[in-house]
């Protein structure tokens, strides 16, 4: 009788030594499945510059040129591309033309994403015809930087790209190099989980 109770606790402890190694293993398991099948909504946003200072885009001091375009867009997210000076202008068309073939990648989602344009000198309206090559943007001038001193910046940041979130805040700061690949990982991101959110609601 001892021997039958003694065998049966052996039994029992490897048997409690199996599964605690077998948990862990099946916890991982479950996670690279779910992850594979974008079961796990992916939350944080890691390609661009996180802005410690929250701002949103009401509070700039900014004229927004056609603002029939920001009325009627239902589009949740924006990007706004600040404007170079005139011996930089090469520099913004790079932005300009890297920024409009991620919204093409996002296809059906692209019209999620509404640009905007923005200068810091009334004269460079000229730089309008190379943001209207594209549909869904918005034009806005800032005469009065106020850019600068909203963001915590030092200087004017020229064709740096600004991601700005369903309640109008402006989160992200994209530099020059930063406007293809990564700003489009970021984005689609950004739509799955919203499209997750919607669906769960």
């Amino acid at each position: 009788m001892f021997q039958y109770h003694n065998r049966d606790n052996k039994t029992q402890t490897k048997y409690n030594i199996s599964i605690i190694i077998m948990l862990p293993l099946v916890i991982l398991l479950l996670a690279w499945v779910s992850l594979k099948m974008n079961l796990i909504p992916v939350t944080t946003l890691n390609n661009g510059i996180i802005l410690t200072n929250e701002v949103k885009l009401s509070k700039l001091n900014i004229k927004i040129i056609n603002k029939d375009a920001l009325t009627k867009s239902k589009a949740p997210l924006k990007l706004m591309l600040v404007g170079c000076s005139n011996q930089n202008k090469k520099l913004c068309k790079d932005v300009i033309y890297k920024t409009g073939q991620v919204i093409k990648a996002l296809g059906k989602n692209s019209s999620n994403v509404l640009r905007m344009y923005l200068v810091n000198h009334q004269e460079n309206r000229d730089d309008l015809k190379l943001w209207k090559q594209t549909k869904n943007y918005i034009y806005a001038y800032d005469n009065t930087k106020s850019l600068e001193p909203s963001l915590g910046l030092s200087e004017w940041p020229e064709a740096n790209v600004f991601l700005v979130d369903p309640l109008n805040r402006i989160i992200m700061r994209y530099l020059p190099e930063q406007t293809g690949k990564e700003l489009l990982t970021d984005l689609k991101r950004l739509l799955h989980n919203d499209a997750l959110m919607k669906y769960k609601h």
